[in-house]
């Protein structure tokens, strides 16, 4: 995956008002948080190989409580991860297992809209908030 495209996702949005989402989003208050990547790269759900993310959790917890009325009723526990590619079938990922450590503060979030193509997702930034 290219680096551009690397992020975490706290909360996945489908078929919701975009003004609606764009005001809740607006209404979020959060501070910044250090985070720690690590220690190695793991399989995630089908075929998702991700570097485990510490410290996302409170952050993640504001931005859901803030969306909740707009969130699918079937929204799976967050799990703090970077996605770094995906695999189909049984397929083994080379890279699981590896070792990798860093550590940064998160200083803003994004609004982001994703639409999927064959070659791959685009993003779009619908919306940034600088974190406090």
């Amino acid at each position: 995956m290219p680096p551009r495209r690397l992020h975490s996702t706290l909360q996945f949005f489908e078929g919701v008002n975009r003004s609606e989402l764009a005001k809740c989003f607006e209404e979020i208050r959060a501070e910044r948080t250090n985070v720690e990547i690590g220690p190695k790269i793991r399989i995630l759900g089908r075929g998702n190989v991700v570097v485990p993310v510490q410290g996302l959790t409170n952050l993640a917890k504001q931005v859901r409580s803030a969306t909740r009325h707009l969130a699918a009723e079937s929204e799976l526990p967050f799990v703090g991860h970077i996605t770094i590619g995906r695999i189909k079938g049984n397929k083994k990922a080379d890279l699981e297992g590896t070792e990798i450590e860093a550590s940064f503060q998160v200083r803003k979030l994004l609004l982001v809209e994703s639409v999927l193509h064959p070659e791959g997702p685009e993003y779009s930034i619908m919306q940034t908030k600088h974190l406090f």
